[in-house]
């Protein structure tokens, strides 16, 4: 498992019983990332902010250069 959703499960144990999408999901993005891919983002509403929010910090670097 990614050492990032692990330690998001350990953090919030809630997530457990979907720790395993959420693994499959953060795996489909890095692939997507690194293959030269295009990670799309939608929402409606608050989950449009929600969109907006996660594609600026895929786009700013936070933990590294990017």
């Amino acid at each position: 498992m990614n050492k990032f959703i692990e330690n998001l499960i350990n953090r919030y144990g809630v997530l457990q019983p979907i720790a395993d999408t959420l693994n499959a999901a953060a795996e489909a993005w890095i692939n997507c990332a690194l293959t030269g891919g295009k990670i799309l983002t939608a929402g409606n509403g608050g989950s449009a902010c929600d969109a907006e929010h996660i594609t600026g910090e895929l786009l700013k670097g936070f933990m590294k250069k990017r």
